[in-house]
């Protein structure tokens, strides 16, 4: 029981990571530069805010540094338009190429936060989904060269791994410092 609770929650982290960056790459495919100048997210598949006028009532939640808490996270969501947004626009990724950015976060963080089976899954499958990006870029897209194009790709999965890691780190602090004056159930996944 104790391995499926464990499980469950990953995957809730894991999906929460991907959702990001997927909002994020699909609010450049649908907005364009107006994405970037005006922080355009697309908050659902029918919704979007606009990122500065975004607001949420934590009046609940408040603790007694609740300002800092607020302008961690909206500094951290903020670095997506640059971590995602920014290189979307610049290089008009296709399908393929944000799906194998999306696969590279996701099981590149599963090897950083589990060993055994899953490490040796997440090998063999980015291994796999490099075959057949090159084979893309070969075959479908006749780039010859595409070292660049797959080096912007990688910088921004780093990116990511690297913003969500610091933003774990952050909303741990913010439990230990009683940023927020809220109990729950699943502190891990709070932290993303």
């Amino acid at each position: 029981m104790h391995t499926m609770h464990f499980q469950l929650q990953f995957f809730k982290i894991v999906w929460a990571v991907w959702r990001r960056f997927e909002r994020n790459s699909m609010s450049a495919k649908v907005f364009g530069q107006k994405c970037l100048d005006e922080k355009l997210l697309l908050i659902s598949d029918d919704t979007v805010t606009i990122f500065d006028k975004f607001t949420i009532d934590h009046s609940e939640i408040q603790g007694p540094r609740l300002h800092e808490w607020r302008k961690i996270m909206r500094d951290n969501l903020l670095q997506y338009f640059d971590l995602v947004v920014r290189p979307c626009l610049e290089w008009n990724f296709t399908e393929m190429e944000i799906n194998f950015a999306l696969s590279q976060i996701v099981w590149n963080y599963a090897s950083r936060k589990l060993l055994g089976q899953t490490l040796q899954a997440a090998d063999s499958f980015l291994a796999e989904i490099s075959e057949n990006l090159h084979e893309y870029y070969h075959n479908e897209l006749k780039i010859k060269n595409y070292a660049p194009r797959l080096a912007v790709i990688m910088d921004m999965v780093n990116g990511v791994l690297k913003n969500q890691l610091e933003h774990e780190k952050t909303m741990e602090m913010a439990f230990l410092f009683d940023m927020l004056s809220i109990m729950v159930s699943e502190p891990a996944f709070f932290t993303v």
